[in-house]
């Protein structure tokens, strides 16, 4: 009876990083200042986006506290630019890293099996140097710092994603183009720049937005217009500007003048004008 024999010409690519460093590059040696070593098979891949980060990333900072295991990952600039952190009783796969504005800047894949070994580590905390903990510069994507990402608010939290400006109290916001010269030697060319342009206008109610109560009546536009001839109703509606437009023809008269009087609560519109002769 032939016995099946596994051929395993292409490895599953977790497998063939088992016996690597990876993520962190070949020439890490994975040794804290407290001469403690981190297993070659903590990480299973990482990707690490940080916004502004310059240089060799690494993991620069290990935490162990009661019940909680902290990474602190920064840049030959600053060595803590993003955070994260897990369970050492119950880690998830993923650690997302967090900047100091709360935006996920990167995730570290493990497994629980893996992380679990954190549990027979002492408490305190372990510093690396960029030779010890060097990221892979396949798992580092840079993103320069440059351009608007987010609104730092009040509270010094971050607004990002979706922005929508509006203009109020009289302020008109509208998109522009705008061009400025560029002078190459002899030639001399335009650059288009995208702006928000900004019109103060003034708020034709402020006084009603000052009001509280029943101070400023509220008016109460027209919503529709019933014509009534004989026995035939017509219903107007506004355009999708909310107007109506009425006017005066030359059906009746040649030099037509339109009047709108106020009588009894009501609009009376009257067509003034020189009739037409008989039989025009």
């Amino acid at each position: 009876m032939a016995t099946a024999v596994s051929d395993i010409r292409v490895p599953e690519w977790r497998d063939a990083q088992e016996n690597n460093k990876f993520p962190f590059s070949d020439r890490a040696t994975l040794t804290a200042d407290t001469a403690e070593f981190l297993p070659e098979s903590l990480f299973l891949d990482a990707s690490i986006h940080i916004p502004g980060a310059v240089g060799r990333i690494r993991l620069s900072k290990l935490t162990v506290r009661a019940g909680i295991v902290t990474l602190t990952v920064g840049d030959e600039q600053q060595p803590a630019r993003a955070v994260g952190s897990f369970d050492p009783l119950e880690p998830d796969d993923c650690i997302s890293l967090v900047d100091n504005y709360g935006r996920v800047v990167g995730t570290l894949v493990s497994e629980a099996s893996r992380l679990n070994a954190f549990q027979a580590w002492s408490e305190g905390t372990r510093t690396f140097n960029v030779d010890a903990t060097e990221f892979a510069a396949s798992c580092c994507f840079s993103l320069p710092e440059i351009g608007f990402r987010g609104f730092v608010l009040d509270d010094g939290s971050v607004f990002t994603g979706d922005i929508f400006l509006v203009g109020e109290n009289g302020v008109v916001l509208s998109h522009e183009t705008y061009y400025e010269p560029i002078v190459d030697g002899v030639c001399v060319a335009q650059q288009a720049f995208e702006a928000i342009r900004v019109d103060v206008v003034g708020d034709p109610l402020f006084r009603r937005a000052s009001c509280t109560g029943d101070a400023f009546p509220l008016p109460r536009f027209v919503r529709r217009i019933i014509v009534k001839h004989d026995c035939q109703e017509i219903e107007v509606l506004p355009d999708s500007r909310g107007d109506f437009k009425i006017a005066g023809g030359r059906r009746f008269v040649e030099d037509p003048a339109l009047r709108v009087q106020s009588v009894g609560g009501a609009l009376q519109f009257t067509l003034l004008g020189t009739p037409r002769a008989s039989g025009t």
